[in-house]
């Protein structure tokens, strides 16, 4: 109980202090505003450096790299074509049609 009586006793000094002294809060608040913005800028931009300095260097030449991209569209592409086969089966299941055609004339037009 005490403590909670404490507790608002400063929050009333503090809200009188503001309302007599509001142009000083206003001073001070002037200054620190920009104090805050260099300090936050400051470690925005140490931490951008750091990152920088300390990212892995690549050295694959550009053959590599060719290739890489070769192997990732291909296997996009093989991806592609798949869910492309799951999504006909899927269809032709929805329609009934898979009921008038055989298992393996049905694995030759997905295969296709």
């Amino acid at each position: 109980m005490p403590s909670i009586i404490v507790g608002l006793l400063a929050f009333a000094m503090g809200l009188w202090g503001l309302s007599v002294w509001w142009y000083s809060v206003e001073e001070l608040l002037r200054g620190l505003v920009p104090l805050l913005l260099l300090l936050f800028g400051m470690v925005a931009l140490m931490a951008g450096v750091s990152r920088v300095a300390t990212a892995p260097k690549d050295d694959r030449d550009d053959e590599e790299l060719i290739d890489l991209a070769d192997e990732l569209e291909r296997e996009e592409y093989s991806s592609t074509e798949g869910e492309a086969a799951t999504t006909e089966t899927a269809a032709a299941s929805d329609v009934g049609m898979n009921k008038s055609v055989g298992a393996d004339e049905q694995n030759v037009r997905v295969g296709e």
